[in-house]
């Protein structure tokens, strides 16, 4: 049961990989051997290692056991040995020392050389001792049949055949000393073994190839699905038929939703009426076409802490790609794509078509008297006369053109022309104070603060630590500091698509340069963070700065910082991120943060004024909090 599993490509061996890289041309087998990642070449893993160690050794040891006696129990009769005490007492040494190996390697980090070679050693001694114990017994057959557990282990080819190599040297010998003119007879036969054992690896090695191009395939149209997928949903999910239980889900709508989704449904975050059409949606025989329309339904989604949230819902049904699958052991029929529905103010019809009535009525001298209207009434600033409005009308009719109706020329002209733009109506996010031991002992885990996500990994609480320590002791002006994972920063600004948000060094790369490879705690970052937000008269780089690529540059733009502690980006514009929320009296920097702190995931934004005022902006379930903070609260 353990070895009858399907191959899996990842650890396939193949010779189209050189240093990590893909490469589609053929490459000498032996190159493959010296360039080709670790993981590709041992399919050899801790357990089937140990499981077969423990084999050997429990051989070994019922073989060490008094050969009189267990022989004649088991088969009836009587068969003498050779060496009978130092035979039994090497076969008990074997056994008890593979015995202690094995639970060895039972240790977290072992290399896998070092399995392989416990493996072969230990199969090449407990050979040896069979072998010479009874040549007369010992066929090529018991030898392929003992040699094909070490097949079954993932051994590669050369240990393995090293290995065999080294049976068949004491099959030959062994029986020459017995038998002259069966050696012979023996060779042939290790010619025969050889040679099948070949075409067996080279068949196996021709499969390896195909399933790590299929892999490669796969991963490609994964990852421009992904994108596309991006692109139109704001969240997605895999659920179960019938139950609508979520198998996976993504990050994104775990920040939505505030909590971890896989393993809930999704009905039941719903209201009734949406839960039962939704049901309804992934209920049902299975489509009979394997390319089913994707299903569009609108609907309502409901988080942890009571928000509601009108969304659009892309229910692709994948029940036939998996057919035959049990749905019960995890399996995922439906792709859910969520994507929230923004609300649009409808205008009056005093408002409405404004900017199409200008391309009709231009209100210029010229354009009125094309008409053969007043054109004085109009540079004086009064409105269209009842007579203009008629000829405006007229005009119309008789050109068969798409002009405005009488009625809406009246409305337009009654009209005056707004004077200010009206700003979009964002939610305002929610305000908070602590001090820094208050926020320090909330990432620590030490004590809880209001609405503040948890932090559970060590490596990234030391780095939310030293980003305080950057905003409140070394920051000498306004600074934009940005720590989330990588492949989130990579997702939301380098997923290559036309319109989506970027992240463009304003300095040409400078400060991303500088600070290559220095950690956020390492002394040079805090003090290249520090000249950065140092404040000057035109915001850049002095002319006669001791780095002569810093010189004349913008001081301008955010710091991605991975939740490693390494810089990905430095003073980076953080551009085409669509407004999450109003912070009222507050600047562009503290809009690009709330931006910021919405669309990337898991995002913790340290945000410093040119007054001097800090605060840290982070997202949870569903909406922006802002941490006001403060030496001591």
């Amino acid at each position: 049961a353990i070895w009858a599993q399907a191959p899996v490509a990842q650890v396939a061996l193949t010779s189209r990989w050189a240093g990590g890289t893909y490469h589609p041309e053929h490459m000498p087998i032996s190159d493959c051997f010296r360039t080709a990642p670790h993981e590709w070449l041992h399919q050899l893993v801790r357990r089937k290692a140990v499981i077969i160690m423990v084999i050997q050794a429990f051989d070994s040891l019922v073989s060490g056991l008094p050969g009189y006696q267990f022989e004649a129990f088991i088969c009836g009769e009587i068969m003498p040995r050779h060496f009978e005490t130092s035979l039994n007492q090497a076969y008990l040494t074997i056994g008890v020392v593979w015995f202690f190996v094995a639970i060895a390697c039972l240790a977290d980090g072992v290399p896998k050389w070092a399995l392989e070679v416990a493996v072969c050693s230990g199969h090449i001694a407990y050979q040896t001792l069979a072998i010479w114990d009874s040549p007369a017994t010992c066929t090529w057959s018991a030898l392929i049949i003992r040699s094909a557990a070490l097949v079954f282990c993932g051994v590669r080819p050369m240990p393995f055949f090293f290995t065999v190599s080294a049976d068949t040297f004491n099959l030959i010998a062994s029986h020459a000393l017995i038998d002259q003119c069966s050696t012979s007879r023996f060779a042939l036969g290790f010619a025969n073994m050889s040679a099948t054992l070949l075409v067996c690896y080279f068949c196996l090695h021709n499969h390896w190839i195909k399933l790590c191009e299929a892999q490669g395939q796969l991963a490609t149209e994964k990852k421009g699905l992904q994108r596309l997928l991006n692109m139109v949903c704001d969240a997605a999910c895999w659920v179960q038929p019938d139950t609508g239980l979520i198998v996976r889900s993504d990050q994104r709508l775990d920040a939505m939703m505030g909590q971890q989704m896989a393993g809930r449904q999704l009905g039941l975050h719903m209201p009734t009426e949406e839960s039962e059409r939704f049901a309804a949606c992934i209920a049902g025989k299975t489509a009979e076409i394997l390319d089913a329309p994707v299903e569009l339904v609108r609907s309502k989604i409901i988080t942890q802490d009571g928000h509601h949230f009108e969304v659009e819902l892309f229910i692709a049904d994948l029940r036939v790609a998996s057919a035959g699958a049990n749905p019960q052991g995890g399996l995922a029929g439906f792709l859910i794509g969520i994507r929230l529905a923004h609300q649009r103010n409808d205008r009056n019809d005093s408002s409405v078509g404004l900017e199409d009535a200008e391309m009709w009525v231009d209100q210029s001298p010229a354009s009125v008297a094309a008409f053969g209207m007043d054109t004085e009434a109009d540079s004086s600033g009064q409105p269209l006369s009842e007579e203009n409005v008629a000829k405006l009308t007229e005009v119309s009719s008789v050109s068969g053109s798409t002009a405005p109706s009488a009625q809406f020329a009246r409305s337009l002209c009654a009209a005056s022309l707004p004077e200010t733009l009206r700003s979009a109506a964002l939610p305002d996010p929610h305000l908070h104070v602590c001090s820094r031991s208050e926020l320090e002992a909330a990432i620590v885990g030490a004590a809880g603060l209001a609405h503040f996500p948890r932090v559970a990994c060590s490596e990234t609480r030391h780095t939310l630590l030293e980003a305080i320590a950057l905003l409140l002791d070394h920051a000498a002006g306004g600074a934009l500091l940005c720590v989330a994972d990588a492949d989130s920063f990579r997702r939301v600004f380098d997923s290559g698509v036309p319109g989506r948000p970027t992240a463009q060094a304003c300095d040409q790369g400078y400060m991303t340069e500088r600070l290559r490879g220095a950690h956020i705690s390492d002394p040079r970052f805090a003090a290249a963070f520090r000249e950065f937000t140092r404040h000057s008269d035109n915001d850049r780089w002095p002319l006669d700065h001791v780095d002569e690529r810093a010189r004349g540059r913008p001081k301008d733009g955010a710091f991605l910082v991975s939740k490693t502690g390494y810089r990905i980006k430095c003073a980076a514009k953080l551009l085409g991120l669509a407004p999450a929320a109003t912070w009222a009296n507050m600047g562009t920097k503290h809009a690009a943060a709330l931006a910021c702190a919405w669309e990337v995931p898991g995002c913790f934004v340290f945000i410093r004024s040119d007054g001097g005022a800090r605060h840290v902006v982070v997202r949870w379930r569903g909406s922006l909090h802002v941490y006001d903070l403060r030496e001591s609260a």
